[in-house]
């Protein structure tokens, strides 16, 4: 085993010495794990190099000050599949038409050059474009009318505030849409905006103004990303279409309302993180409902002062329960019922300001008598009654906790 190893580095490293006598100055030149040429270009003083190898499958041009593409530039290489332009001054249509009209050229990263728009001569196949970090601030139906083949889509730090309708109705093939990090807000979307591309399975609104989940969304999505939205309430039933959803990420957000059955339809919901908010209200015995494959729940870092026997009943495939740093004082024993999470297998519950009495007694005992791991004891607390304040779980004994 250990001679084919050496076997195969040793026919690389010789594969890229034969490449690097032919590789373009500026330029470097290296055989991939796939066994393909990936050639890393910089420092070109603004051009293009020449000879740039046929057999490029993919080609580095990032950070050269490049302000224009032209069709001899990139003439021959008929087998490169991307392109990285990242961090040059291209804009407007300074890429000439037919200039990256090459057999195989599928992905090209524009991001973090000049463009207000999304540029009219990109090869008519591409199915991934990355253009974020662009003075871009709006897009319309002409934005890829030319691009039909686009699956992935990232628009991340532009200055994206308006979507106008029918934009994204002549991407069929879309899967992956991120829109992150932009002042992008619900007055600038369209009610239907992605309503008609099917495939869609990711979208992302990281760090936008969204203040409400937005509706009519494909049920092929399987990702949802409200990370540090302003969105403060999850509506009852918001998210009843989403039956294909498996992971909804919300923390770091101010997120103060979830109306009872507001998941109800994610019947295949994984992962549920919405840590890291503003809910001070309890954890009815309908705000987790629906939530039948759910195997994470993170609602650790907000002010809940209560979870209600029967809240976590319909998560029969839970795994990990986060409900650290919250202001819970007891938990009823009936919470943790093996009827209702009988998967439960970790359980954090440090930071809050926990009561410890009789009431509580059953909850410190799983620390050292139960399958369920209760994660870091030195850090569970307790804030009464007095005699017992300040004292962590791991110094305690069950004996302790008394009324």
């Amino acid at each position: 085993m250990k001679a084919i190893v050496t076997f195969v580095i040793l026919a690389q490293i010789l594969m890229d010495l034969a490449y690097s006598e032919h590789c373009p100055k500026h330029c470097e030149c290296r055989i991939d794990l796939n066994n393909d040429l990936n050639v890393y270009c910089s420092n070109t003083g603004g051009i293009i190099p020449k000879g740039i190898p046929k057999e490029t499958v993919f080609l580095d041009l990032g950070g050269n000050g490049l302000t224009s593409v032209h069709v001899e530039d990139l003439q021959g290489l008929d087998i490169l599949k991307t392109l990285s332009l990242v961090g040059n001054r291209l804009s407007g249509n300074v890429i000439e038409h037919g200039a990256l009209e090459l057999p195989m050229l599928t992905s090209v990263d524009l991001t973090n050059n000049r463009y207000t728009s999304i540029p009219p001569n990109l090869p008519s196949r591409v199915s991934s474009l990355y253009i974020g970090s662009n003075p871009i601030s709006s897009l319309d139906p002409s934005s890829f009318r030319n691009y039909t083949s686009l699956t992935d889509v990232e628009l991340t730090y532009t200055h994206l505030v308006k979507i106008y309708p029918h934009t994204f109705d002549m991407l069929p093939k879309l899967e992956t849409a991120i829109l992150s990090f932009t002042p992008i807000a619900n007055a600038g979307l369209p009610e239907d905006v992605f309503f008609k591309n099917t495939k869609l399975k990711t979208l992302r609104f990281r760090f936008t103004n969204v203040t409400s989940p937005l509706q009519n969304l494909p049920a092929s999505l399987q990702t949802l990303d409200y990370v540090g939205s302003n969105i403060q309430v999850l509506p009852s039933y918001t998210f009843r279409n989403l039956q294909n959803l498996e992971e909804y990420d919300h923390f770091n957000n101010h997120l103060a309302t979830i109306e009872d059955n507001a998941f109800q339809g994610l019947e295949k919901l994984i992962v549920l993180d919405i840590r890291i908010g503003k809910i001070s209200s309890t954890i009815t015995n309908k705000t987790l409902s629906g939530l039948k494959s759910v195997e994470s729940v993170y609602l650790a870092n907000h002010r809940i002062p209560k979870v209600e026997v029967g809240a976590l009943r319909d998560l029969k495939n839970l795994d990990t329960l986060w409900l650290s740093a919250n202001n819970l004082r007891t938990l009823d024993e009936g919470i943790l019922s093996s009827d209702f999470v009988p998967k439960l297998k970790t359980l954090y519950i440090d930071s809050n300001p926990w009561y410890c009495d009789c009431h509580l007694k059953w909850l410190r005992e799983k620390v050292v008598n139960s399958s369920l791991i209760v994660m870091s004891p030195q850090f569970i607390k307790c804030y009464g009654p007095p005699k017992l304040a300040g004292k962590s779980w791991d110094v305690l004994q069950p004996q302790d906790f008394v009324c």
